[in-house]
């Protein structure tokens, strides 16, 4: 692998396999061979190799474009002490001009910022792969896409995010994972394949994210440890990180200023010892913020959902405990489930038939309703933050979908419906 090559290795590897003698490929770049013999000079007299100039280098790259990546070519041209900009790999590679793929999820419209958890993500993914735990709703993924925002830059060959969940279907993910990196896959079973992939990945820079890994053993046909690229998994099971010896940041309730921003910026004018009391008795995590900020932003005043929030469900349980907290997010979906239509109610439910993302049209075709009418369906409970949004496509958090199955299991009659089509 390239990586594993020193400048003047790959010179040679690439010379060679060219067809070139050293003489020939010095009169091309109009040097003398002497000088091409001190750019190739083996690891041993590394004190003594001479890397070419950029404009040399810059050369040598437009000569041997033909088998080499925009990747490799990168980390090629840094062996020599340089770093290519983006007009000029885009000049090297024409073919490859396309924009690199960067598909997180859109950050929420009212994103409150985790300053400590973000910096700290940043900087282990500098090093090494991540991975990110904690309760579910406690914002894994959401804080997974922040990271991912922040970091887009230094991954040149794009974010590619993969949702694994309960159910894997793992073919279908090494699948996208090809498709989405520019891989060429090839036959094999899940292990050539995934060999395939990790010496790929290893030559480019990506951002892997894996997101709600339920099952260890689902990760090692996707992870991708060492090289240039980098993962980030998400998971509630901390015991993931410690199988695969990777760091971990647990990722847990809000701070209590950080909850009162996030509930401020969906309604500002209400008093601050109100949401600090609505944001305590939602133990403080962002699913349920969302939702509660969703529901203060529709008209419902904060006493009203307090109170509703007050059931004998929690109200006499410690709300800094975990059980406590899972009891208060479905407190607050049912907040949120209630005051819908029955036909959006049904339509939500109908919903979490979906194991991943879905278009408008899926959405049409599972509802029987005009496109249009199941995009303003989608706009809807994306508004109220039951829905999350990919640019032109949907999802619904795992708990959530976890929920609307189960309204769905509640009406038989339109699971039977549901589930024919």
């Amino acid at each position: 692998m390239l990586s594993a090559l020193t400048f003047g290795e790959t010179l040679k590897q690439l010379r060679e396999g060219a067809g070139f003698t050293q003489e020939e490929l010095a009169a091309k770049l109009a040097v003398n061979s002497r000088t091409l013999r001190k750019w190739e000079r083996p690891p041993a007299n590394r004190r003594q190799q001479r890397p070419p100039s950029r404009y040399d280098t810059l050369r040598l790259l437009q000569l041997f474009a033909g088998w080499l990546s925009p990747s490799t070519a990168q980390r090629w041209a840094e062996q020599a002490g340089y770093r290519l900009t983006r007009k000029e790999v885009a000049e090297l590679f024409p073919h490859f001009a396309a924009p690199s793929p960067v598909q997180s999820p859109i950050l929420p419209g009212f994103y409150q910022t985790r300053p400590a958890e973000e910096a700290a993500a940043v900087a282990r993914l500098q090093n090494s792969a991540l991975v990110l735990w904690g309760i579910g709703g406690g914002g894994k993924s959401t804080l997974a896409a922040r990271t991912a925002e922040l970091l887009q830059n230094a991954f040149s060959d794009g974010v590619i995010w993969l949702e694994l969940g309960q159910t894997v279907q793992m073919k279908a993910l090494q699948e996208q994972l090809a498709n989405s990196a520019a891989i060429f896959l090839g036959d094999g079973d899940e292990t050539a394949r995934a060999g395939t992939l990790r010496a790929a990945l290893q030559e480019k820079r990506c951002l892997l994210v894996l997101d709600d890994v339920w099952d260890a053993q689902d990760l090692a046909p996707l992870l991708v440890t060492g090289g240039m690229s980098r993962a980030l998994i998400t998971t509630r099971d901390a015991r993931i990180a410690d199988l695969y010896a990777l760091p971990r940041l647990e990722i847990g309730a809000m701070q209590p200023d950080e909850a009162l921003g996030l509930l401020r910026q969906w309604r500002d004018s209400t008093p601050s010892q109100a949401l600090n009391a609505l944001a305590r008795q939602a133990g403080f995590l962002p699913l349920a913020l969302s939702l509660l900020g969703a529901r203060l932003r529709e008209g419902d005043s904060p006493e009203t959902l307090l109170r509703l929030l007050r059931q004998p469900i929690a109200g006499a349980l410690d709300m800094d405990a975990p059980q406590t907290r899972r009891e208060s997010l479905t407190l607050c979906f049912e907040l949120s489930y209630a005051p819908l239509k029955p036909q959006m109610q049904r339509r939500f439910a109908a919903l979490g038939v979906f194991e991943n993302r879905f278009t408008p049209d899926s959405a049409a075709a599972l509802l029987k309703i005009d496109a249009d009418e199941a995009r303003q369906s989608l706009r809807h409970l994306h508004r109220l933050a039951l829905l999350n949004r990919f640019e032109e496509t949907y999802q619904l958090h795992p708990l959530l979908r976890n929920y609307a199955r189960q309204k769905l299991t509640q009406s038989p009659r339109q699971a039977q419906r549901v589930h024919a089509r």
